[in-house]
């Protein structure tokens, strides 16, 4: 995918875990990614929906971080998802509240190195669907391939 200027400044959007119906048994875990060459700030961005089956289910977000892609991961303390109001705090998405998108915003360098997302589903044959995606800048602030 091209960077998507923010303003001045140059970020890559990627998917890090492809939509799909997620349940209880499977969850919705992503693989680590590295984000030690980031120039900042890096977004998570949770697309959810209600859930499409189950008695009272429930989608538990989190990040998790280790020292390498293969590495056990714990879970990255301070970490809030936000509704794209920015103004509600978001721990569990219920099948009564759907808040649409759900951002985390963390700094790189308060990690050990690589990251990933855990979504804990609970509840009687529940399912989600959901995706999540990242954005940050690596190397240059502007690509040398950006038209300006």
């Amino acid at each position: 995918m091209p960077p998507l200027s923010l303003g001045l400044i140059w970020a890559t959007l990627t998917e890090l875990l492809k939509p799909a119906a997620r349940t209880t048994t499977q969850g919705a875990t992503s693989t680590l990614i590295d984000v030690r060459g980031f120039k900042g700030p890096v977004v998570f961005i949770l697309h959810t929906c209600k859930a499409s089956a189950g008695t009272t289910p429930t989608l538990t977000p989190k990040l998790v971080h280790a020292t390498a892609a293969n590495g056990s991961p714990a879970d990255l303390t301070g970490v809030t998802w936000l509704a794209s109001d920015g103004s509600t705090a978001w721990t569990v998405v219920t099948d009564a509240a759907d808040p649409g998108v759900l951002a985390a915003i963390i700094d790189p360098r308060e990690t050990d190195g690589f990251v990933g997302f855990v979504g804990t589903i609970a509840g009687a044959n529940a399912s989600y669907t959901c995706a999540v995606s990242y954005a940050g800048i690596k190397g240059n602030l502007v690509p040398a391939s950006a038209a300006l």
